[in-house]
């Protein structure tokens, strides 16, 4: 998928994305979470008696849940929602910007103001659920 123009050309390599892309999410991550999430979960985990080893066992384990492979595809999903509709369509780099696809109201997703935002998504949950219930029927 190109995210600039038809004639751009990559800034930077994969290599340098991937670094990139991953330095930014990790980074703030491990340096709250890193040591905070653990001791959290050793200390009153959700099953069980706290600060034992199988509570350390168990919070080692959620921790590593909560780092997984899950919680970059998430990250991966809203980033390219991002910088399409950013990059391809010139569009303010707002979550709301990637409404345009379902309310076809690009003026909408160029806009800055709160309520504009509310009508955007507004519009989105109506023609969403208008086109739910017209593949019903």
């Amino acid at each position: 998928m190109k995210l600039g123009a038809d004639d751009a050309e990559p800034d930077y390599s994969y290599l340098s994305w991937f670094a990139m892309l991953f330095s930014a999410g990790m980074g703030i991550g491990l340096m709250f979470f890193g040591v905070a999430e653990p001791i959290f979960h050793y200390t009153a985990p959700p099953v069980g008696q706290g600060s034992t080893l199988e509570a350390a066992r168990q919070a080692m384990v959620i921790t590593f849940f909560h780092w997984g492979l899950h919680a970059w595809a998430i990250y991966i999903v809203v980033g390219l929602a991002l910088a399409y509709f950013s990059f391809r369509h010139n569009l303010p780099l707002t979550v709301r910007s990637g409404s345009i696809r379902f309310s076809g109201n690009v003026s909408t997703a160029r806009s800055e103001t709160p309520s504009t935002s509310l009508r955007c998504s507004e519009q989105c949950l109506v023609s969403r659920h208008r086109w739910v219930w017209e593949s019903c029927r």
